[in-house]
């Protein structure tokens, strides 16, 4: 055999070994990929509700202020004589609502405000005027005292990762959404076949003239190839990876199904911890409207934002949001989308206002950290409980939203009012160090758990000082020494009133080898005196000296009885003014 044969023979055997290797990387690829879809792209989250907010009859709450509560609870309003289906209301003027009820007795109303529940159920608030004056509910309608509005998602995790997203269809996607992502992410989408070549060669050329990596020139489907099956890192062999799939993945699916895929793994922000993945969620994110209620500006806005979320942000970059959605607009004009003067009507449009800044009273239902401690607080639970949340889950909780808010503005402010005007701390904080502090709100009749703050930060410290913190309880445990003795008897087997009367004087207690004296904070002492008053009065000495005559052990046995179980408490004389630590 010639040379040039053995030449020709070693090329196609090369050649041959190549290609078979990439068929069978191919094919590797292909059947990964295939097997991932058949579990279904999304695996279910676990979801944390708060319990529904209360709406009573003589509550100080405007139409206005309903309306945005329904809002931000993806409520979609309905004007005239449309229909109302579940989680749809409508705002009602007082002679409308006079004709609906057919009642004189509300001639005080100036305006009601009609809803559908998601299980369907109707409910009408009559308002007159900044308050709730009425509430109705039922078919036909009924006063009733109050109502429930649905639990509230505050919190979503899916695999253990704090993500907000909302999983849709490319049926709920408004044309304008499709359209301005497709003109500015992919302008050939529906003619190429996973790779776009031309957009391929003008990255090359961009990034070999800017001597770095300026573009990628991916098309949608390498941008879900990317973000669903590989790794955000720049290397050549992940590059040529995601070519081959995203080719692949265009034999498996259509062009809507890979174009909804692409919009519910997209990256689009940061809701405090938790990440905002996908046009459902990022429509309530940033408009507190589902992703079918959003109009042309609104979709050009969400479309600018794929690119760079945290650069294109409205929230905190808004000229360099503008001129972004400015260009979409124009590619849309250019593919003949829209016309130029929808384009200048998009542009002329005003960008969502902060959440924070959306409603001006403090019932906004806005968490910038959606409790955030109350969150670990319930995973602590559920792995004490030994429950799984792989297949996922739906968590119910006591949390209430506006307390919550409430509650984490407080703290805030109270440290840092702390570090500012008090003396003391202001020099620890000239040290770098900073104030903590916790906080649990709980509903005296239910025992419900309605707001958990464990510090100021969890951004900054994921410590829980509810959870975990060890803290002196001082005179909280007063009231467990006074009722132990409610349910004792004195030295002469007579039981202990409110009235029954105690020493308030100074004296010395040994035990152990050891002497305790307790002292009255304003060192002035009352002799006998009932019990009422030496609690209603916080007395040491009084309160110490009752303690040890109906025996610590007692006091400890109502402790454990009243919830006291995590913590260590001991049957010492100084129990008796709380001089030990105990979980908050």
């Amino acid at each position: 055999m010639s040379s040039g044969m053995k030449w020709l023979v070693r090329s196609l055997v090369f050649v041959f070994v190549v290609v078979l290797a990439a068929a069978i990387v191919a094919w590797r690829l292909d059947s990964e990929m295939k097997e991932r879809i058949a579990h279904g792209w999304f695996r279910p989250p676990v979801n944390l509700y708060a319990r529904g907010e209360v709406l009573f009859t003589g509550e100080q709450i405007s139409a206005e202020d309903l309306q945005n509560r329904l809002v931000a609870q993806s409520y979609r309003e309905r004007h005239g004589a449309e229909t109302l289906y579940p989680n749809d209301f409508i705002r009602l003027s007082r002679d409308q609502c006079l004709d609906l009820l057919k009642d004189d007795f509300l001639s005080a109303v100036t305006e009601c405000l009609e809803f559908r529940k998601s299980t369907g159920r109707p409910v009408l608030v009559a308002f007159s005027p900044a308050l709730i004056s009425h509430v109705f509910s039922g078919e036909p309608l009924s006063e009733i005292p109050r109502i429930e509005l649905e639990p509230q998602l505050f919190a979503q995790f899916y695999n253990g990762e704090p993500i907000l997203r909302q999983i849709l269809h490319i049926g709920d996607v408004p044309l304008e959404c499709s359209e301005a992502v497709t003109a500015i992410e992919d302008r050939e989408f529906l003619e190429h076949h996973g790779v776009s070549p031309e957009g391929l060669l003008r990255a090359l050329v961009r990034d070999l003239v800017e001597g770095r990596y300026a573009q990628g020139g991916s098309t949608i489907t390498q941008q879900l190839v990317k973000n669903y099956f590989l790794t955000p890192k720049k290397t050549l062999g992940r590059k040529i990876q995601e070519i081959v799939m995203a080719v692949l993945l265009e034999t498996n699916l259509n062009k809507d199904q890979i174009l909804e895929n692409y919009l519910n793994v997209i990256y689009m922000g940061q809701s405090g911890p938790f990440q905002v993945i996908g046009f459902g969620s990022a429509s309530q994110h940033y408009f507190s409207k589902r992703l079918g209620d959003l109009n042309l500006p609104e979709c050009a806005l969400l479309a600018a934002m794929i690119n760079n979320p945290k650069r294109f942000n409205p929230f905190a970059h808004p000229k360099a949001s503008i001129n972004r959605r400015r260009l979409v607009l124009k590619h849309m004009v250019e593919d003949n989308m829209i016309s130029a003067h929808d384009a200048d009507w998009a542009n002329a449009a005003p960008l969502p206002q902060p959440p924070g800044t959306r409603a001006a009273d403090p019932t906004t239902t806005h968490l910038t950290e959606p409790a955030p401690y109350f969150t670990q607080a319930i995973f602590r639970e559920l792995d004490r409980s030994r429950i799984s949340t792989e297949e996922g889950l739906n968590v119910y909780t006591t949390l209430d939203v506006s307390a919550q808010e409430l509650a984490q503005r407080d703290v805030l402010q109270h440290v840092r009012t702390l570090e500012r005007d008090n003396k003391s701390i202001a020099k620890i904080k000239a040290t770098g160090k900073e104030l903590e502090a916790s906080l649990i709100s709980v509903d005296v009749d239910t025992g419900d758990v309605l707001a958990l703050v464990g510090g100021r930060h969890f951004s900054r410290t994921q410590y829980n000082r509810v959870l975990d913190a060890h803290r002196q309880v001082g005179s909280i445990m007063k009231p467990f020494v006074y009722l132990a003795a409610l349910e004792s008897r004195d030295a002469n087997g007579a039981r202990y009133t409110a009235t029954s009367l105690v020493d308030d004087e100074p004296f010395i207690y040994r035990y152990q080898g050891q002497s305790w004296s307790p002292k009255d904070y304003t060192r002035k002492y009352h002799g006998k005196v009932p019990l009422f008053y030496a609690l209603k009065n916080s007395l040491n000495t009084a309160t110490a000296k009752l303690g040890i005559q109906i025996g610590l052990t007692n006091i400890v046995d109502v402790a454990r009885r009243a919830g006291i179980t995590q913590s260590n408490i001991e049957p010492l004389p100084s129990l008796t003014l709380g001089a030990f630590e105990i979980y908050p």
